[in-house]
């Protein structure tokens, strides 16, 4: 591929960038930016003070107590509480001034995108490049440095894990040492009010010299130090039962300082307190050389929907796209050690490729792990899963470590630490090549006679900038950021707009207990928004002790493939003859939904789903396959509705060891997956796995057979029929369709003649009236059995008995209040998740599917009693929040220009003003807010009304998120046109 000048977004543009973050750091960028600087600090990780925040060397030098306030740390031992410290460095960098971005790795200062526009002085602003999730970006900048590491003699090292359960508030200390294998490792363990540390000491050689003769030994030393620190915990818990193991660090501690014990060794904790890390090496400056051993090689880089003029984000400078790339060559290249990725590896290795595993953070796992999400939800439990879970167990049964109590099984719940430590070892045992802290950016691509095709993948690593090459690339990066750059076609969330499902920043209420919860969305490929989240989302939560260093994303991107899921084939229980994998879950979104089938009422069952190959084949916008690159983790192709029930760790590790093993199974016959015979693929994979990759058996829907078949469907339909199953058992699996469900599923002109001929034959008009159950609704007799037809003729477009409808809707807002949900929560979150609204809402939704005269009386008086109520949000039974949505609903569908006053009225309700106060993005239901003022100016906007373009275009600005902003932008473009539509 030859390179290519594109416009490289602008992403600052200041007097000083400064790569790094450690205290040092920031201690010294505060100094200048205080004497008018204007500072931009560009940092890996996902906090300040990385030194002692990302190696929980949490114990403070006397001076550093003097620069942390006594809030920040303990009393006595000058403990540094961890959350508070690191609000304390972003608080003080913000308020002098300082631009953070989090997320980015330095790349380079290319010659010729200097910024000639912004000359002054007879000086040009340089231009630094840097790596993040979306690809590259420039700073502009005066100057540009770079932290340097310190130059003492290296002694060894330092590891240290969280540790709890201290007894009292009292300080506590204990050093010692233990002899692990033929070595004697020193250890200190210290704590106060109730949490601590255990620091451990290895020397530079390591215990066990595992990792000679490999090219990389920073990762076996990493996994050594975290296994041996499990050892010497196992060893001071048979001592003193009451301590409890917490989490691992991210990284190990070079020790250059340190005292000497007998023979040489370190001693963990043995030197008077830490050295002082305020006044750390001088920078250097960016670059600081020119890199020997490297070739200028082509990539392409980020998102360009992101990128686009169109999207207005960032203004560009045009930059060559390439870069000076050491290479390395492989069979297979997986970028991200996540979920999926880490399994991938480890089955692509087992089977003989010779594989590279690329991973910015410093463990393995994503989610599970550095997310802190160490307790299964759903999910299959094949064969792969089953070891993982059986090697966790191995590593942590002798710890006596407390765990939550499981649904399926006792390995539900499993210490984050050891997973990682455990997916590590194996990785590396099988020969993978793992490098941690590189950030991918950029695809290796070449433009054959049969399409695309790409080769290799573009990072930044701890020793500089890499090509690494193989004859099959894995994008597990869970967000689809190789695939993107690699000119696949994707969709951001909803396919109607940027709307995610809530992304989660980990809050730790103990030194390992995490607290679940779902705040807001993100755009990960921007640094801006990446670490607009991050700082909010660490001030979020009560009586938290610490944040996690992770984004745990819940939804991003769906890269688009040669085959795309939908909500309706979960429903219709689908299968394929390229079947790849099998997921099981419940329906848990947690977050946005707009499927239309769940708006009138009816959420999806609780079942396997089957996932093909064709998923995971990503192609060009042009429906063109890119050649050599397979997407694995939750990026797959599919669409936001149906993503609930497909995102689940267990499936997604499951999915990562099926593509792993398969690639090395075609690859070594000379072939790729997709060409593999589909018997022989799937005799391969179940031999493998034990996924039968079957799903239950349902009488056929083509031809005559179909026909009776849905005949026998309709017919046996009740007003009692499932619709939901938010209140069915964890443990349960549906296996049978809903007639309900195959109602709605079926093509509109096959099953409308039979839903109106029963409707016709078995009921009356009105004979609903006749009684009525405790919840609201038709009791089961012929009345309720009409309601439920006349729904279903309402839902393929039916509209001749919409007035009957109307009333009875009618009948069931005459009260003094709008009615609640009768119906299971069960796991829904804050407002809007899981699809869970009241019932009279589901009806609404429907009514207004129709544009008869009838439906306008009926939301004229839910507005009345909307605008009298007390709007509580947050109360799941009221529901409020989709009351207030079902207008916009109505409004897209029916086309009819009178909901505009009613329209006018909801977005005047005061709380839509106080959601845009930047004082209020912090609280979850702002967010929330924004996104139904959204909905709200989108239908007015739809009917031709400038208030609703007014309020989008106020969205498109800060305070809201990128992805409310980007929304809201696409809401402006979009063409009006919903009747009968019905989204998947």
């Amino acid at each position: 591929m030859s390179e290519k000048i594109t416009g490289l977004p602008i992403i600052g543009d200041v007097d000083l960038c400064v790569l790094g973050g450690k205290l040092h750091t920031v201690y010294r960028a505060l100094s200048l930016a205080r004497q008018g600087k204007k500072v931009l600090l560009a940092v890996k990780e996902s906090c300040l003070g990385e030194d002692i925040c990302q190696t929980f060397r949490y114990r403070l030098s006397e001076e550093e107590c003097s620069f942390f306030p006594e809030e920040t740390r303990t009393k006595k031992l000058g403990l540094l509480r961890p959350d508070e410290g690191k609000r304390f460095l972003e608080d003080c960098c913000l308020e002098a001034g300082i631009m953070l971005l989090y997320g980015i790795w330095p790349v380079d200062c290319p010659e010729e995108g200097r910024d000639s526009s912004r000359e002054t002085a007879g000086s040009r602003k340089r231009l630094v490049r840097v790596a993040a999730k979306g690809g590259l970006f420039g700073i502009l900048c005066d100057e540009a440095w770079q932290e340097e590491e310190a130059a003492a003699a290296q002694k060894g090292y330092e590891y240290t894990v969280l540790a709890g359960g201290f007894p009292g508030q009292d300080a506590f200390e204990k050093k010692g040492s233990v002899r692990c294998g033929e070595k004697e490792v020193f250890f200190c363990l210290e704590g106060e009010e109730g949490k601590g540390l255990l620091t451990i000491s290895l020397p530079d050689g390591g215990l066990r010299k595992r990792w000679a003769g490999q090219t990389d030994g920073s990762a076996w030393r990493l996994t050594e130090a975290q296994e041996t620190a499990a050892e010497v915990f196992g060893r001071l818990k048979r001592e003193l039962p009451w301590l409890q193991l917490g989490r691992f660090a991210p990284r190990a501690a070079v020790t250059v300082d340190a005292a000497e014990g007998k023979g040489g060794e370190h001693k963990a904790g043995m030197t008077k307190g830490q050295e002082n890390r305020l006044y750390g090496p001088d920078w250097k400056r960016f670059p600081a050389n020119k890199a020997e051993g490297c070739r200028t090689c082509a990539i392409s880089s980020g998102d360009p929907s992101l990128r686009s003029e169109e999207a207005g984000i960032y203004r560009k400078l045009p930059v060559m796209d390439s870069a000076a790339l050491r290479e390395e060559h492989y069979d297979l290249v997986v970028a991200g050690g996540g979920t999926a990725g880490a399994m991938a590896a480890l089955y692509a290795a087992r089977g003989g490729l010779r594989t590279v595993l690329l991973e910015p953070m410093y463990t393995l796992g994503g989610t599970a792990t550095a997310g802190g999400v160490s307790t299964y939800w759903f999910g299959n439990r094949f064969r792969d899963v089953r070891e993982i879970d059986a090697e966790t167990e191995k590593m942590a049964a002798p710890l006596g470590l407390p765990r939550r109590e499981g649904i399926w099984d006792r390995a539900d719940d499993f210490h984050p630490g050891i997973r990682g430590t455990v997916l590590a070892r194996l990785c590396l045992e099988a020969g993978v090549e793992l490098r941690f802290g590189s950030m991918v950016f950029g695809t290796l691509c070449e433009r054959t006679a049969e399409g695309r095709h790409c080769c290799g993948a573009a990072a930044a690593g701890p020793d500089g900038l890499y090509g690494y090459y193989g004859r099959a690339v894995i994008d597990a990066t869970g967000d689809g950021d190789l695939a993107v750059s690699a000119g696949a076609d994707a969709v951001y969330g909803s396919e109607r707009d940027c709307i995610t499902y809530w992304a989660s920043l980990a809050q730790y209420t103990d030194v390992n207990r995490y607290r679940n919860n779902f705040s807001s969305m993100i755009v990960s490929a921007d640094p801006a928004d990446m670490t607009r989240f991050i700082l909010l989302g660490r001030r979020r939560g009560e009586q938290t002790c610490d944040h996690g260093g992770y984004v745990s994303m819940r939804e991003s991107r769906h890269v688009k493939g040669v085959y795309t899921v939908n909500l309706k084939d979960l429903m219709d229980f689908r299968t394929y003859p390229d079947a790849l994998y099998t997921c099981y879950s419940n329906y848990d979104p947690k977050g946005k939904l707009d499927a239309d089938v769940i708006y009138c009422g009816v959420l999806p069952p609780q079942v396997k789903i089957q996932i093909p190959l064709s998923a995971l084949l990503p192609c060009e916008e042009g429906g063109g396959r890119i050649e050599g690159l397979y997407v694995a983790g939750k990026a797959v192709s599919a669409t936001h509705n149906v993503f609930p029930s497909i995102r689940m760790q267990p499936d997604l590790m499951h999915q990562g060891a099926v593509l792993g093993g398969l690639l090395a199974e075609s690859l070594k016959q000379g072939m790729l997956p997709e060409q593999m015979e589909c018997a022989k693929r799937r005799e391969f994979l179940l031999k493998l796995t034990e996924d039968p990759l079957t799903l239950p058996a349902l009488e056929g829907k083509n031809g005559e057979a179909g026909k009776q078949a849905l005949e026998k469907t309709v017919y046996r339909i009740t007003a009692a029929s499932r619709t939901h199953w938010v209140d069915v058992p964890f443990i349960y699996e549906e296996t049978e369709e809903s007639p309900v469900t195959a109602a709605v599923t079926a093509e509109s002109e096959e099953v409308l003649p039979l839903l109106l001929k029963r409707l016709r034959e078995e009921t009356s008009p009105y004979d609903w009236k006749n009684g009525r159950g405790s919840d609201g609704c038709p009791q089961e007799c012929t009345g309720g059995l009409r309601i439920r037809l006349i729904g279903l003729c309402l839902w393929h477009g039916w509209e001749e008995d919409a007035e009957e409808y109307a009333a009875f809707v009618g009948q069931e807002l005459s009260g003094s209040g709008l009615p609640e949900r009768a119906g299971s929560v069960m796991c829904a979150q804050l407002l809007p998740d899981h699809g869970v609204m009241p019932e009279t809402v589901y009806h609404m939704n429907l009514l207004g599917r129709s544009g008869k005269d009838c439906i306008l009386p009926v939301f004229e008086r839910a507005l009345m009693l909307l605008a009298a109520a007390d709007r509580d949000y947050q109360d799941i039974h009221r529901g409020i929040y989709h009351y207030v949505e079902s207008f916009a609903y109505a409004a897209e569908h029916s086309g009819r220009k009178e909901f505009i006053p009613m329209l006018q009225k909801l977005i005047r309700f005061p709380e839509f003003a106080e959601c845009m106060k930047e004082e209020r993005q912090v609280a979850l239901m702002t967010e929330r807010l924004q996104i139904l003022y959204l909905i709200l100016c989108r239908a007015l906007a739809g009917l031709g009304e400038e208030d609703g373009v007014r309020g989008l275009r106020t969205l498109q600005s800060y305070p809201a998120g990128l992805a409310v902003r980007l929304s809201a932008g696409k809401a402006e473009k979009e063409e009006r046109k919903r009747k009968n539509q019905k989204i998947w």
